[in-house]
């Protein structure tokens, strides 16, 4: 078997466009996945189409030595924009092996190690109550854990000292809504100091919050160890970091409690599996990022199912146009993921519904500013 093709497909989202990649091959098999990058799909596009001639006539079967030469053999090592490309050819790759083998990708990575996945949606609400109220919501329909993020996250401008006094209330209201038996998990999303952040991590100690996620920036992993030493609530990151190395710092140091590793940024399953592995060693369990395609999700689920020191599962609803370019994805069911059993990822796509809904590649993420007019992280 020889790869014929690469084709990607920019399908209009919810927010953002995602960028579906497609490898055919000369047996009629061929592999999905996803190399979306919110508000940088443009420069991923770029890179595909560079890689497109470097992988025809190539071994499908050979994933570990094509993610090695897409990413060594370029020089300019890693960047989101590099492995994020390298994420869509490699989560294809997965699928057209199992396919191909008749089995699903998790069998590949060495079998089940449970039945289900449990997992977490997002909830939100303009207000305190409003927020409780659509947390019930999804509490009734299955779930056991929800994540929220910041008090006044989307105000204009944006202002981190009164976004830790009103998130410490949230927090707070929402416990007592929903009792103790649900779980809480709140994304800071990189907007407060880290001295905001010991400051809100010490008033909510007592609220058992699940973790809190992404509190500062990946820019400087050294912040972990103050947070670390100040805060006594699990801390979990990594949607914003590509490769292994990136995470060596915080898994070696056992610095965080979950790893929020997303398989569409940081390399593929390929990545995904290793950095679960090196989590493994530390006690450090599995939340893995899934904000956006079916593809992205499957792509969580089966590396989930085959890694022993899974912790949750993040899930987000799919769109209109997801749903018709994956007519077969992930389900959840009363708050979990069971396993399927077709081969490979266990997607169907339309290719047809992928050309109906093409959308932008150029889309931008929000951009945020303070008070005086200065930025701030989105």
């Amino acid at each position: 078997m020889r790869i014929t093709a690469l084709k990607t497909f920019v399908v209009g989202g919810r927010a953002n466009s995602a960028i579906i990649v497609k490898i055919e091959t000369d047996e009629g098999l061929y592999g999905i996945g996803d190399a979306s990058l919110a508000g940088r799909n443009q420069g991923v596009l770029g890179v595909l189409d560079h890689f497109a001639p470097l992988l025809v006539g190539r071994d499908p079967s050979r994933i570990e030595d094509v993610w090695q030469e897409l990413f060594r053999n370029t020089f300019w090592r890693g960047g989101p924009i590099l492995l994020s490309a390298i994420s869509g050819i490699d989560i294809a790759l997965w699928d057209l092996k199992g396919k191909r083998a008749g089995m699903p990708v998790y069998d590949l990575l060495g079998g089940r190690t449970r039945d289900r996945l449990r997992t977490y949606c997002h909830v939100g609400g303009a207000a305190d109550q409003e927020l409780c109220d659509n947390a019930l919501a999804q509490i009734d329909r299955g779930y056991t854990a929800v994540r929220i993020v910041p008090a006044l996250f989307n105000a204009q401008p944006w202002d981190s000292r009164k976004s830790v006094r009103a998130s410490i209330h949230r927090v707070e209201t929402l416990r007592r809504a929903v009792g103790d038996d649900v779980d809480i998990m709140i994304d800071i999303h990189h907007r407060f100091t880290p001295m905001e952040n010991v400051a809100f991590g010490q008033a909510v100690k007592d609220f058992g919050l699940f973790f809190i996620e992404d509190p500062v920036p990946p820019d400087n992993l050294q912040t972990y160890d103050l947070l670390r030493a100040k805060i006594d609530v699990p801390l979990a990151t990594g949607e914003a970091m590509v490769t292994k190395w990136s995470f060596k710092y915080l898994i070696e140091r056992e610095l965080i409690d979950y790893l929020r590793v997303d398989p569409i940024h940081v390399g593929g399953i390929t990545e995904t599996k290793k950095i679960a592995i090196m989590g493994e060693v530390h006690d450090i369990d599995l939340a893995l990022h899934n904000p956006g395609t079916p593809v992205c999700a499957a792509a969580c689920i089966h590396v989930a199912f085959s890694a022993p020191n899974f912790g949750i599962q993040e899930t987000t609803p799919q769109s209109q146009s997801m749903r018709e370019v994956f007519p077969v994805q992930p389900e959840v069911r009363d708050g979990h993921f069971e396993p399927s059993d077709r081969p490979g990822l266990g997607l169907e796509f339309d290719e047809a519904a992928a050309l109906h809904w093409h959308g932008s590649a150029l889309g931008e993420l929000p951009h945020l500013r303070n008070a005086d007019g200065s930025v701030a992280d989105w």
